[in-house]
């Protein structure tokens, strides 16, 4: 397939559909409130495990939103042929990096300090030695996209139907935190969040059901503000953080100094966490491709992983973390109805906007999280019925598919962030096993070369005939 034919084929589909700037900006702005917990959660952990003050973990979180906004914007609209995948895709620091962070945190902080507004040196030197990783992570990310990309032809119905259940089922988790509370702590139960968050689920419920197609694109929105009104009400809305965020945060490469590339221990962490965060990649592409009506060609699956490769070097640039296209946020596309790229290239833009004034990413935060966690569990409610939608797809009456679901989908919810039970397994089981999604997917792809040899055979050998015919008709 020639360059010029493989932009031809992908363009002028509902991924390339513009709107007014006023539609966009309301649509964007959605997209980053499904993500934007998330993606800051990483700087907040670190900034604890590290004991750093409150200003350097303010500097943290403005340049995460500036490296995902950034990153988000760049592969929406993508470089020509030679970089981004061009489709509603939104990037953010992804929690898959959160336990090899930490594990280089300990092993090299073995006297941090808090206190104070400066860094003691072994802050410095752990956080310059993540950073450092991340670079060489998104370089190699970077160098291996070709060969992960011509692997995306395993991406079967059944691999991806499986891969959305467990990413949904995963979710649900993290929106029941959200909204009950952490066990053990004093505010797990508090029937007051538990109440916000079923008026602001019902909100969002109501306005699915009474309001034209233009508003319930962004009902999930709507949502969010009533139940922040509510909050507001409520009197559990702490306006102080935007009252003490100041206006401008310009973002600047290497803030704590050049990066450390030589802890290898460190390096081989990060690296398996993105060559990880690639493979779920390749899923999400083919999600959203699919949802989009937008064909993807391998030289387009491989631009995107090249960008992603480039985003997460460009974030340990910038002090940020490894970063991942956010699954969630198909949820988004699904409620919405709104399969455009210029959304989450606005979202992006309204993230780096984040980054330049901090004032505006305080108003973020002080959402209390049980409505932020109604929201969320809106997002992967949807996200499990497309994979049902998926698998419906796939023929469910022969028992080769249905073991291949009921196995790797069981093992990836059962397993998901289960580190601590699985300590004394090797650490290749100990890295894949609690990542959940990676693990469903590494599983389905398996299982489904082992009962579906033969037909996944004859497609890659009609993929590559088309692709052949392709290039020669270009010449």
């Amino acid at each position: 397939m020639s360059n010029s034919n493989y932009l031809d084929e992908v363009k002028n589909t509902p991924a390339d559909e513009m709107m007014s700037i006023g539609k966009l900006s309301v649509l964007g702005l959605q997209q980053v409130l499904a993500m934007f917990a998330s993606s800051i959660a990483i700087p907040i952990i670190v900034s604890g495990a590290l004991k750093l003050p409150l200003n350097v973990m303010a500097i943290l979180i403005a340049s995460s939103c500036f490296a995902t906004g950034i990153c988000t914007a760049f592969q929406s609209i993508g470089l020509k042929r030679y970089l981004g995948i061009r489709l509603p895709i939104v990037l953010g620091c992804g929690m898959a990096s959160v336990a090899p962070i930490l594990l280089i945190i300990n092993n090299l902080s073995s006297n941090i300090a808090g206190g104070g507004s400066g860094l003691s040196i072994d802050q410095s030197v752990a956080l310059r030695t993540v950073f450092g990783a991340t670079i060489i992570a998104g370089i190699v990310a970077f160098l291996v996209a070709p060969i992960l990309g011509r692997l995306s032809s395993l991406f079967s119905k059944i691999v991806i139907g499986c891969l959305l259940l467990t990413v949904g089922s995963s979710l649900f988790n993290a929106a029941l935190n959200n909204i009950v509370g952490v066990p053990n702590t004093p505010s797990y139960g508090n029937a007051q969040n538990i109440w916000i968050a079923l008026i602001t689920l019902l909100a969002i419920v109501l306005l699915y059901r009474f309001v034209n197609q233009k508003l319930r694109s962004v009902a999930i929105l709507f949502g969010i503000l009533i139940g922040f009104v509510v909050s507001i009400f409520a009197g559990i809305v702490n306006f102080a953080p935007v009252i003490n965020a100041g206006w401008i945060g310009l973002p600047q490469p290497f803030k704590f100094g050049a990066p450390i590339f030589t802890n290898i221990n460190a390096d081989l962490l990060l690296i398996i966490v993105s060559l990880i965060n690639s493979i779920e990649a390749i899923g999400c592409f083919s999600v959203v491709s699919n949802l989009c009506g937008s064909p993807m060609p391998t030289k387009r699956m491989i631009s995107g992983l090249r960008a992603e490769g480039i985003c997460v070097a460009f974030s340990g640039m910038f002090n940020s973390f490894s970063l991942t296209s956010f699954s969630s946020n198909i949820g988004i596309l699904l409620l919405s109805g709104i399969r455009s790229r210029w959304t989450t290239f606005v979202g992006g833009i309204i993230l780096v906007a984040f980054g330049l004034i901090p004032k505006t990413a305080a108003f973020i935060t002080i959402i209390p999280s049980c409505v932020l966690g109604a929201g969320i569990l809106a997002i992967c409610g949807s996200v499990l019925v497309a994979g049902i939608i998926n698998l419906k797809q796939v023929n469910l009456d022969y028992y080769g598919n249905v073991i291949t679901i009921a196995i790797s989908v069981g093992v990836g919810v059962a397993f998901n962030g289960k580190q601590a039970a699985l300590s004394q397994m090797p650490t290749f089981v100990k890295d894949i096993l609690p990542g959940g999604v990676i693990c469903t997917v590494i599983i389905a792809v398996l299982l489904n070369l082992l009962f579906n040899f033969k037909e996944i055979k004859e497609n890659f050998k009609a993929l590559n005939a088309k692709e052949k015919l392709s290039v020669e008709k270009a010449i």
